[in-house]
């Protein structure tokens, strides 16, 4: 498949995957499951760097929550998000060519902005809280996420550069 056509694909199924996850929540969390699963078999090397993305984002999310910036209607971090930050990191890796071959700064700036708005999306749609004032919240999270973005940018071309010595280039 053409690669600009690769990544519209699988940008349009992580976006289902995103609303059943928000949308769903516990009562759909097998279904995301499912998808998870289907795509980890579908790719095993997909599964190990989604663990890795997932724990670290779990971690900034736990973090965030304990700050105060936002909560969910449990004591922890809901089971759903879990999955949803696995499809999440699952996506990255599915679509690592393309993301690499753009400009750095370029997908710094989409992640910020794209992680901010997820989080304004699922409070629209009661997932998530929001407590504090919508413009403090946001650039909260999309300073966060320009962090996050840039760190899986760097297991990205890590991996890149890896895989390149192991293939003997």
């Amino acid at each position: 498949m053409e690669s600009n056509g690769k990544w519209v694909l699988i940008s349009i199924a992580f976006n289902l995957f995103w609303l059943l996850m928000v949308l769903g929540q516990d009562e759909y969390l097998w279904l995301g499951a499912f998808f998870l699963l289907a795509s980890w078999f579908a790719s095993p090397d997909s599964a190990l760097f989604a663990l890795l993305i997932a724990v670290q984002g779990i971690l900034m999310d736990v973090i965030l929550g304990r700050l105060g910036v936002f909560s969910f209607d449990s004591v922890f971090i809901p089971l759903w998000l879990v999955i949803l930050w696995l499809g999440f990191a699952t996506f990255i890796w599915h679509v690592r060519d393309q993301i690499c071959d753009r400009s750095p700064g370029l997908i710094v700036l989409l992640g910020g902005a794209g992680g901010m708005m997820s989080y304004l999306a699922g409070a629209r749609l009661g997932a998530v809280t929001l407590p504090w004032n919508s413009y403090l919240t946001a650039s909260i999270l999309f300073a966060c996420w320009v962090l996050f973005s840039a760190l899986i940018l760097l297991w990205l071309k890590h991996y890149k550069k890896m895989s390149g010595k192991e293939a003997g280039v």
